[in-house]
Formats: C-alpha cells, structure tokens, sequence
C-alpha cells in the first residue's frame, strides 16, 4: 500500500473489520490507539508495550504464531464478543486521551505555578 493522508487513515481505520498488529517491538502503540478511536477492535501482539496502553481492550497474540493470530481473528466474528471489543476500544481511547489531556494541564499548571 502506497503513503496514505490523514483523512484516508481515518476511514481506513474507521471502515475496518479490525486491526491486526503484530509487532515485535512497539514503544507506544499508536496504531493500535487510532484504530480505537473508531472501534475498531484490535488484535495485537503480546511481547510488545501494547498491553500498557490497550489494556484488556484488545486481543492478545504470540506474533509468531499465524495460528493464534487467526484464532484472535476468528474469534471476533462472534457478534457478542466483536460488539463487546467496540465497546472496550471506544472506553479505553476515551479513557487514555482524558489521561493525556490531565497530565497535560496538570505539568502547565505546575510549570506556571514555578515561574
């Protein structure tokens, strides 16, 4: 797949039947985050930093392991358990971005109360 805008992301992202995110080594996990945004449900990778950001909000896999990765995936075609990770994906995004958004203002006020 070529480079892709901001705006074709998002509706990628957003028109997915779920993210597969098989990484080895990840410091964040902001793929698996924007995908969240939308809820789309994710299935990530569990050697990686993923599993402090995302939490129980997505499906966890041995990245080299194409059969458990398929496994997650299979499981999602389950209505109950697909509708149950949207679910977990939109609180867990809300949750980390109000996260951010508090850490932020508490460091400026800190910061402003210091000057």
């Amino acid at each position: 797949m070529d480079y892709v805008d901001r705006l074709q992301l998002e509706s990628l992202l957003c028109g997915a039947y779920a993210l597969i995110y098989p990484t080895l080594n990840e410091g964040f996990g902001y793929p698996p985050l924007e995908a969240m945004k939308y809820g789309t449900p994710v299935v990530a990778s569990s050697f990686s930093a993923v599993s402090e950001i995302c939490g129980d909000s997505v499906l966890y896999s041995n990245p080299y392991s194409s059969a458990e990765i398929a496994m997650r995936i299979i499981e999602l075609e389950d209505v109950a358990i697909y509708a149950e990770y949207r679910k977990r994906s939109l609180n867990r995004y809300e949750y980390i971005t109000k996260r951010q958004k508090d850490d932020l203002n508490k460091l400026i006020n800190e910061l402003l109360i210091s000057i």
